[in-house]
């Protein structure tokens, strides 16, 4: 066993194993990093305490039936598909001026090379207001009355194709008076305009798939070795690539019982002893073939004191297209756009903001 692996192993064996049964995810707490993953190399290793007997770890080929399942039930959610999911967050990241919970209603649908995605948020409660001075809080976070200015989202509404890809999202502008007076100061839009295939218009929907124990085609594509253990769960060594210089070490936990379903994800980056991600789930749905977790949640942990956790709940889902929804959604994203309307430009570097009707000409 090599030094890489001797660390793998050690790190993992830290953390802790995958409980012989599975337990339902317990819908866990709170914010969001956006998965961009590439490959690199990981082999799995035996850790001291394991759950039980494992059989001999071995390569796996990209031909293995299981991971061809795998990849085919994650392939049908981008060919027809529609799903409506829930994702709930109980406390706003630490830095926000909000701090508190939100629960976002999402409606998506895939058709061939086409999605679409429709976000509405709804909060607990008003923002509290924070005093100048806290790290987190900067000039421009308040008006020259002293009142703190926060901008919340509301709805957002999202359409990727082969040579389109946008969001567009409207906000509203509240102002919270030192006394804790909250007034409504307004709402505006501003549109995303991304890359054609970034996945900055989509990443709720990421967020549902990696919940949902479907989200990890790179991973799968990077898989490096497996093994079974003694309650018949496959474990899964990946390697992925962020980008130059960056990778993240990941193990699969996979439910050939229930659909292939992955039902736990841990991503290790390299030097840290904790995982920068760690996905859960439970419970199964099963609709026109496909079978789905029916909620769990996601961390994305940062250092010790900061992490974020998204709850997701599955409502309904089926390997049909909702045509209806995707064409009210292309009304809204291709325009024309409300008056006042800001393009963010993220196809430019650096991103660039502007009014819409300049591209009246477009």
């Amino acid at each position: 066993m090599g030094p890489e692996l001797d660390a793998m192993s050690s790190r993992r064996a830290r953390h802790g194993k995958f409980a012989s049964t599975l337990r339902p995810a317990a819908l866990l707490v709170p914010v969001l990093l956006v998965l961009c993953v590439h490959r690199l190399s990981v082999a799995l290793a035996t850790t001291e305490n394991g759950v039980g007997a494992r059989s001999e770890q071995r390569p796996i080929s990209p031909q293995d039936a299981l991971i061809r399942e795998m990849l085919s039930q994650h392939a049908a959610l981008s060919e027809a598909f529609a799903a409506v999911f829930e994702i709930r967050v109980d406390k706003d990241f630490p830095l926000g001026p909000d701090r508190g919970g939100y629960t976002m209603t999402c409606r998506y649908t895939a058709s061939q090379s086409t999605e679409a995605l429709s976000v509405e948020t709804h909060y607990d409660a008003d923002p509290v207001y924070q005093p100048p001075g806290k790290p987190w809080m900067r000039d421009l976070d308040f008006d020259v009355d002293g009142n703190m200015i926060v901008s919340r989202k509301l709805r957002e509404v999202s359409l990727s194709t082969a040579d389109f890809n946008r969001t567009s999202q409207k906000e509203e502008m509240l102002l919270v008076s030192p006394s804790g007076e909250v007034v409504n100061a307004g709402s505006h839009v501003i549109v995303f305009k991304y890359p054609v295939g970034e996945r900055g218009s989509m990443y709720h929907f990421d967020h549902f798939t990696l919940v949902a124990g479907r989200g990890f085609r790179a991973e799968l594509e990077g898989v490096k070795a497996k093994r079974v253990l003694a309650d018949g769960i496959h474990e899964l060594a990946c390697t992925v690539e962020y980008g130059p210089g960056s990778r993240g070490d990941w193990f699969l936990y996979v439910d050939p019982q229930e659909g292939n379903l992955v039902r736990k994800a841990d991503m290790f980056f390299p030097g840290r002893d904790r995982p920068s991600i760690h996905m859960e789930n439970g419970g199964v749905m099963r609709e026109d073939g496909l079978a789905l977790a029916s909620g769990g949640s996601v961390s994305f942990r940062g250092d010790e004191e900061h992490s974020y956790v998204l709850k997701v709940s599955v409502i309904d889902f089926s390997a049909q297209a909702d045509l209806e929804l995707l064409d009210r959604i292309r009304a809204v994203v291709r325009g024309p756009y409300p008056p006042g309307t800001d393009i963010m430009d993220r196809t430019a570097f650096p991103s660039r903001r502007y009014p819409a009707d300049q591209e009246a000409g477009e």
